[in-house]
């Protein structure tokens, strides 16, 4: 067969669609093991479409980072958020101070003591105590108290109960002056009072019909008594009562033949007032020209009685004093009636000897901080508690942390032998409204994250396979991939057929986009790439044909040669 019949031959084997052209050489293995596997793809290809994209953008992004390789192992590269899987400490609860040894607290103990005319009132005392390194306090009277390691509320409670073991919570009960229970003299009337006066007249109206009504005149009592009413001119009504005034008015009103068809009334009461000061408030309860009671002043009050509470309700009248729980103000059958010029006062009544506890100076409590950079530790510090606390975001802030959006910071809190991972974003930037309280003897280290770098690859037909830098911020878009710098072939590109490859290595959605449509081109603007992303650009069929053209010439030449020689 000569040359030309062998390259005619070969072109049209070529061309004909045989899938194996040039054999693949079968190279003898010595003392080597094959091992055959199997692997299967599942990919699903989707066409672009404005509903896919969506879709696809809604896809997370991941980062990865290195862990371990700090001693001779490999290298593991996992997602970020592995880093902060697990239990979290409890947030938002904040925790209750605990008592230790070296804090200073100071105890208040209250109790009733007698006074003149058989009144009873409170007297405090306040003494400071250093809980000792046995944990206790002793009392003046040579009591031990243990408190270390207790909160506030459970170590009044301990206090408490030691007094009481002691005896000496014993006292005085309230010694009660009860209220009198004469009632007051009927209304006087005086300056700022407002009084009423209504005249029946009759009016004739529209239709030649006599109607009656009313016709209402106001008239304040003046600093000298005296009212003016229109018709019946001044008249001196302080001293008087609602009655007297009454009959003082209809007898003006015969003398100047007014007529006698007058009614009049207490408009607003506002010369004669009582004051209720004390635990439930101010306030000052006008007289009125009604009978009122302390029993019902009191219950309109609406004390809390819960928890075996009561009040002292101590009354001032003309120069005297009485007392009385109001408790028994409400259950007796008596009326407590209310005097003009009456002071009363309402006091919390604690129990005869009572005692209470707060810190005054605090001791030794502190945590531990440790902030580590790529590897290498800084110098430690121990950071003091103080008794309002101090949360994990503070303390960051504190330390000045080099949080941000692009990178995350690992932070491992160490609580009694408990380790909790947390992300340093989502401690100080992402969730504001979370809070952390620290605890004493906390272990706290801020630790650099080692990043994978956020990559796509670009292959196919390109100049070179590449690596495209991605930005979780400003999210880097295939066209920007594509079109950004001379990524490909433009001769050997088709542009029919670029699809990007996401999945997780066995498993991957293909997206298809066919940049002859100008749809797909607005389409690629949006698409988002994700790290792990595989850009494929497919190369053009003449160009495979023309390679495969190639090849046969260069082959058919060298078999010219071969003849020549």
């Amino acid at each position: 067969m000569s040359q030309h019949s062998f390259f005619i031959l070969f072109v049209l084997f070529i061309l004909g669609g045989c899938s194996e052209v040039l054999r693949q050489p079968e190279l003898p293995l010595v003392d080597v093991e094959t091992v055959e596997a199997d692997v299967e793809y599942e990919v699903t290809v989707y066409e672009a479409a404005p509903e896919i994209m969506k879709t696809a953008n809604q896809s997370e992004f991941v980062r990865y980072v290195n862990v371990g390789g700090l001693s001779s192992g490999p290298v593991s590269r996992v997602e970020e958020q592995t880093l902060f899987l697990g239990p979290k400490p409890l947030s938002n609860q904040k925790l209750p101070y605990m008592l230790t040894v070296g804090d200073t607290v100071l105890v208040s103990r209250t109790g009733n003591i007698i006074i003149a005319n058989g009144i009873q009132t409170r007297q405090t005392t306040q003494t400071s105590y250093r809980i000792d390194e046995q944990g206790k306090i002793t009392l003046n009277e040579g009591i031990d108290v243990y408190l270390n390691g207790l909160t506030i509320s459970d170590a009044t409670l301990t206090l408490r109960r030691a007094l009481d073991s002691a005896g000496l919570s014993e006292g005085n009960p309230l010694q009660e002056r009860l209220f009198p229970t004469s009632e007051p003299d009927a209304y006087r009337l005086g300056p700022g009072d407002v009084i009423r006066v209504g005249r029946l007249i009759e009016q004739i109206d529209s239709n030649g019909v006599p109607r009656q009504s009313i016709i209402n005149f106001q008239s304040d009592v003046g600093a000298d008594g005296i009212v003016s009413i229109l018709q019946l001119g001044d008249l001196m009504v302080a001293g008087l009562t609602l009655p007297q005034v009454r009959d003082r008015v209809i007898e003006e009103a015969v003398r100047t033949a007014s007529g006698a068809d007058i009614l009049v009334e207490i408009e607003a009461y506002r010369s004669q007032y009582m004051l209720i000061s004390g635990d439930l408030g101010t306030k000052v309860v006008p007289i009125t020209d009604q009978l009122q009671t302390y029993n019902k002043v009191i219950a309109n009050m609406n004390p809390p009685f819960e928890g075996n509470r009561d009040y002292v309700v101590m009354l001032e009248r003309d120069g005297q004093k009485y007392q009385m729980l109001a408790s028994r103000i409400l259950e007796t059958t008596d009326d407590f009636y209310l005097f003009n010029g009456d002071n009363l006062k309402i006091s919390e009544f604690l129990p005869a000897s009572d005692a209470e506890l707060r810190v005054e100076d605090l001791g030794e409590k502190s945590i531990t901080y440790l902030r580590v950079r790529d590897g290498d530790g800084q110098a430690g510090k121990s950071v003091q508690l103080g008794f309002t606390g101090l949360d994990l975001r503070r303390l960051l802030i504190t330390e000045n942390i080099d949080v941000n959006y692009d990178e995350d910071l690992l932070i491992r809190l160490n609580r009694q032998g408990r380790t909790y991972n947390l992300s340093a974003q989502s401690v100080v930037l992402n969730d504001p409204n979370r809070r952390y309280w620290l605890a004493p003897d906390d272990h706290i280290v801020v630790e650099d994250i080692a990043y994978v770098g956020d990559t796509a690859l670009l292959v196919g037909e390109v100049r070179a396979p590449q690596r495209l830098s991605l930005n979780r911020q400003s999210r880097t878009t295939l066209s920007e991939a594509l079109f950004s710098g001379r990524a490909f072939n433009t001769n050997d590109a088709d542009f029919r057929h670029i699809y990007v490859l996401r999945g997780d290595g066995l498993v991957f959605d293909a997206y298809h986009f066919d940049m002859t449509q100008v749809l797909n081109l607005s389409l690629a603007e949006q698409f988002e790439l994700r790290p792990g992303d595989i850009v494929f650009i497919r190369t053009r069929p003449i160009s495979r044909y023309n390679r495969v053209l190639s090849l046969a010439l260069t082959f058919a030449g060298r078999i010219d040669t071969a003849v020549d020689n």
